[in-house]
């Protein structure tokens, strides 16, 4: 708990001296810390099979200029994998670590709403793995087993500024790179997840509740289930 506790503190610490000592005057930087959770996500595996995942980022938004913005992305993450034999494994968390975009491509300021586009990539390695579950194949002898996990997320969206909120919605892209290697005595199993569907819906709400401050909240669908809270600072 200590150790996590520092390596947080300089996290967020790194964080806000890089964003406030480097933030133009002309362009919005933004400080944030995130959390993401993915309930549910189907994937081929011999069979259908799921993955869920549960994330804490900070995320360093450097304003480039008043359309654009470069994301430093680090935090910590830990996996779930559901494979269709009944075969339940639980990973610890581990490092995480990503970086992304944002552009602003069109904006109406007459009526408050703009269109904007995002991209992002995060990659983590959790740590081992506890299994649970009935198992139909050499799986049930034990064996160590780890995961890398990889994700590319691009998407598109329409924002609408009102008095006290403002309301966004869109489409999404995402692609998955999982693969599972569990270690026996005298050999390797490896399995690669691939995700069914790659196309989705997300819809979100961010709330101001000081002049820098924001409030967010947002929801994924069809391709995946998972929802983020997230609190931001501008700089």
């Amino acid at each position: 708990m200590q150790e996590k506790a520092s390596y947080w503190a300089q996290v967020v610490i790194f964080s806000l001296i890089f964003t406030s000592f480097f933030s133009q005057a002309d362009a919005d930087s933004v400080f944030s810390l995130e959390a993401n959770f993915m309930t549910e996500r189907d994937t081929y595996e011999k069979d259908r099979a799921r993955i869920s995942y549960r994330q804490f980022l900070a995320v360093i938004d450097y304003g480039i200029d008043s359309k654009s913005s470069l994301s430093l992305i680090l935090g910590e993450g830990g996996l779930e994998t559901h494979l269709s034999e009944g075969e339940t494994t639980w990973f610890d968390y581990g490092f995480l670590w990503g970086f992304g975009g944002k552009y602003k491509i069109y904006e109406n300021v007459n009526h408050n709403y703009e269109v904007s586009m995002q991209a992002r990539y995060l990659a983590f390695m959790p740590g081992e793995g506890e299994t649970t579950g009935v198992m139909h194949h050499a799986y049930s002898s034990g064996g160590v087993v780890n995961i890398d996990y990889s994700e590319w997320q691009v998407s598109a969206y329409l924002s609408k500024e009102f008095s006290s909120f403002t309301l966004y919605g869109g489409i999404r892209y995402s692609d998955i790179n999982c693969e599972q290697e569990r270690a026996f005595s005298d050999y390797v199993e490896e399995t690669e997840f691939e995700a069914v569907d790659n196309f989705g819906l997300l819809g979100g709400i961010n709330i101001p509740l000081q002049r820098n401050v924001n409030l967010n909240f947002e929801v994924k669908f069809l391709e995946q289930t998972a929802f983020a809270l997230g609190l931001g600072y501008k700089f």
